[in-house]
């Protein structure tokens, strides 16, 4: 996301701000799986040549044992004879670590959306006006003992609960939740398609372990995977997604700047 601050008012820069770090953050995390995952391989590989070892020298870099508590790295070490087989390829930890790491992705741009709209209900208070905001039902109790935050909040939360997504999954539901905003939001092509494969594919890891099922196969064919095949993240479509992402969040930029400028020759 570039950072052309025209039409952007200071509050709604943070959010991108924000989203933009996380994004950037997520992009490192493919150094941490190469890097990382291949140092425990080489590490725990050393302990075959010398399973009394104390010192262990990787790519110019000393790790010394002594640091670790006897007990833990006892426990470190009979982790490797039980399940050695994990770690057999640096590849099956980086894949680990990347799946891990498509969930948090998902839960940046969810978070992104819906503090971004917290504020923008309360801020640009014309949002508050249009139909499918405006016939949201709210617990009057509820609605009294909540702060203006909250209000704001539980505001999108119902929004988004009352939308009829038609495939409700994807940049697909965040897209309609900023058009019950206002806010147009043009996302076409491959951003769309990799992130349509990404949320699919957390939900299979956080609810399935990444087996995959009938339900799988039938949102993502373009994927060739088969009722109990297993999914693994690798590094290009983990590079995928997080550009994807960022991609997102530079379209809801440029919608959020056209409402504005619209607003402004009103």
């Amino acid at each position: 996301m570039e950072d052309n601050n025209d039409h952007v008012p200071e509050w709604a820069l943070r959010h991108f701000r924000n989203f933009k770090d996380n994004v950037l953050k997520a992009r490192a995390v493919t150094v941490v799986a190469a890097v990382g995952s291949g140092v425990l391989h080489g590490l725990l590989g050393a302990f075959e040549k010398n399973p009394e070892v104390e010192k262990i020298s990787i790519a110019n870099s000393t790790i010394a044992v002594d640091a670790i508590q006897k007990s833990g790295w006892e426990y470190i070490k009979q982790q490797w004879k039980e399940h050695r087989s994990m770690y057999d390829e640096p590849t099956v930890a980086s894949a680990i670590l990347l799946g891990q790491a498509t969930i948090t992705l998902w839960s940046a741009l969810e978070c992104f959306v819906r503090d971004f709209l917290a504020d923008w209900v309360d801020i640009r208070g014309e949002s508050k006006r249009l139909d499918q905001v405006r016939n949201v039902k709210v617990g009057f109790a509820d609605f009294l003992s909540m702060s203006v935050r909250q209000r704001n909040y539980e505001l999108v939360k119902a929004v988004e609960e009352k939308i009829d997504f038609r495939d409700k999954g994807g940049a697909t539901r965040f897209v309609r939740l900023f058009e019950a905003f206002g806010v147009k939001v043009e996302l076409d092509g491959e951003p769309k398609k990799m992130l349509w494969e990404c949320w699919n594919i957390r939900n299979l890891i956080a609810h399935h372990m990444g087996i995959v099922d009938e339900h799988f196969v039938q949102r993502c064919p373009s994927l060739g995977k088969r009722v109990g095949d297993k999914v693994d993240v690798d590094v290009q479509s983990y590079m995928q997604f997080v550009e994807a992402a960022g991609k997102f969040g530079l379209a809801i930029r440029q919608g959020v700047v056209r409402y504005l400028r619209e607003k402004e020759t009103e």
